[in-house]
């Protein structure tokens, strides 16, 4: 079992670039959302910022977290929500379909699975949940991207699926390349519908954030290195797959 209690003091601090990264995982998801405009959704590990925070309408949202200090951060942006009765937050860890947890048309589970040891029972519980018409999206770190493959090409590290400090700081247990990521949902019955990669970065958090301090990138060109993605899509810093039974 994760120890929860050090990951909320981890998450807490301000690591370089992170919140660079949090930000353009957030929109990618809210990109999606807006383009299948889903009535009811689950998010599956909501840190300090839930997503419902970006979100003007929907019928049913459900976020599940077993660490409290996310828990109440999510009960207090609820209150403050306009839809905040149609907004119930779970302090447990996710174990599947339960009375509260069902009934879903789309689920998020972001920054998430590669921290778990158990991943094939939290992905077949993933499956558990979801209906015939559910999207379920999850997001991991990309093993094969740029700013890996070139610290394997300068000897830093071995392998693509080498973990660096703050990976295991953050209790991450692997790091997928998309094909694994595909495979593992496959081996619990689920069909991908659509997959690929996030935020372009061409350097470890520390040097992003080092050319950001110094002034060598403002922030507009920043996003635009995050945007370039788009002209190599295998690349990108994050991967996710939107999965349907």
């Amino acid at each position: 079992m994760r120890n929860i209690d050090d990951y909320q003091k981890q998450y807490a601090e301000n690591y370089p670039y992170e919140p660079n990264q949090v930000r353009y995982r957030r929109e990618s998801i809210l990109r999606i959302i807006e383009e299948l405009n889903p009535p009811r959704i689950l998010e599956i590990g909501c840190g300090y910022d839930p997503l419902f925070r970006y979100l003007d309408t929907f019928e049913k949202y459900v976020v599940v977290d077993p660490g409290k200090n996310f828990i109440d951060a999510a009960n207090q942006f609820a209150k403050e929500h306009q839809n905040g009765d149609k907004i119930t937050v779970v302090n447990e860890y996710f174990k599947g379909k339960t009375d509260t947890i069902s009934d879903f048309d789309f689920v998020v589970c972001a920054g998430l699975l590669h921290e778990l040891s158990h991943q094939q029972e939290f992905m077949q519980q993933l499956y558990e949940v979801a209906d015939e018409n559910t999207i379920v999206h999850v997001n991991v770190p990309n093993a094969n991207s740029f700013h890996r493959l070139v610290a394997v090409k300068a000897g830093i590290i071995e392998s693509v699926h080498e973990k660096s400090e703050f990976q295991k700081r953050f209790q991450q247990h692997n790091i997928f390349t998309l094909d694994q990521l595909n495979e593992l949902a496959a081996s619990v019955g689920f069909n991908t519908e659509s997959d690929g990669t996030i935020s372009f970065k061409p350097f470890t958090h520390n040097q992003m954030q080092a050319i950001i301090d110094q002034k060598i990138l403002d922030e507009k060109s920043i996003d635009a290195l995050a945007g370039m993605v788009e002209y190599c899509p295998s690349l990108g810093s994050e991967m996710f797959v939107n999965l349907k039974k």
